[in-house]
């Protein structure tokens, strides 16, 4: 007789869980541990995979407690980038492979670029997708057609799913190619600073240590040089900051004017306190 085991995939905080389910009930540890390898391969089987508690709300259940597989979102990006469905996946498998499948399609069409951006207490390095119709369209697609169970853990949305695993793709295409910056062998503050922020793009959590004021300049002049390049991209006007002192009466102090203005054409410069007015 055929086996009606099924493998379903729940998103957490910590990226995917794996879990089993057959006639009417969850599977065990090591139920789920061989179904997963007969689903995904032996790849699974091979390496310790952590088994979690997993708290899910199936359908006509009420909230089921289970044991499941977990994955960080780049391991889910190594089980699945090289795997087509078959008629035997679930909606959670064949929805997850569909959001793998997106991110990669726009990391190597250049539709994911890096960014840095400040938590007020660090730096953190992440790739993001830049807005783009076409990968908006397949986003909103994926959101209308979630399963329920996918988003079951209620830690995150079709969106947040498909951030995720952007920016594991782009930190595992890195890594397999052994990516490292051609910089100078200095200990200069920029030298080191952007040898950090290259390493928070390639390995870890994305967090960068600035410690000092020059690596906090180097990494803030980067990140802005980044924001343009991504406005350039999605069909914005890149725009800049500066600080313009301006000479009033001969007896009065200059003033500082702040402006923002277009880097295309730096005589289209507007002050910031009339920006705000406006807003």
């Amino acid at each position: 007789m055929a086996s009606t085991a099924e493998l379903h995939a729940t998103w957490t905080s910590d990226g995917a869980t794996f879990w089993g389910w057959d006639s009417g009930r969850a599977l065990t540890g090591e139920q789920v541990r061989r179904l997963a390898s007969g689903t995904l391969g032996s790849w699974w089987a091979g390496r310790e995979a952590a088994l979690v508690p997993l708290a899910v709300a199936v359908p006509e259940h009420d909230t089921l407690h289970l044991s499941a597989l977990e994955a960080s979102p780049r391991e889910v990006i190594d089980l699945l980038a090289d795997r087509y469905p078959s008629n035997t996946w679930t909606p959670s498998m064949r929805w997850l492979h569909a959001a793998v499948s997106l991110v990669i399609d726009a990391a190597v069409t250049g539709l994911v670029l890096p960014s840095l951006e400040t938590t007020g207490l660090r730096w953190q390095a992440r790739w993001e997708l830049i807005d783009h119709p076409g990968v908006q369209q397949r986003i909103d697609r994926l959101a209308e057609t979630i399963p329920p169970v996918m988003v079951a853990g209620g830690s995150a949305d079709a969106r947040e799913i498909v951030d995720q695993l952007a920016d594991a793709a782009c930190r595992r295409g890195l890594a397999g190619v052994g990516w490292k910056p051609v910089l100078p062998r200095s200990r200069k503050a920029p030298v080191v600073a952007l040898r950090r922020v290259a390493t928070a793009l390639a390995e870890g959590t994305g967090g960068v240590d600035c410690e000092n004021e020059r690596h906090e300049a180097t990494v803030t002049r980067l990140s802005a040089a980044m924001s343009e390049v991504r406005a350039s991209a999605e069909g914005g006007v890149p725009l800049a900051s500066r600080g313009r002192l301006e000479p009033g009466d001969p007896d009065e102090p200059w003033e500082l004017r702040f402006e923002v203005l277009s880097l295309d054409d730096p005589a289209l410069a507007v002050a910031w306190s009339d920006v705000f007015a406006e807003t």
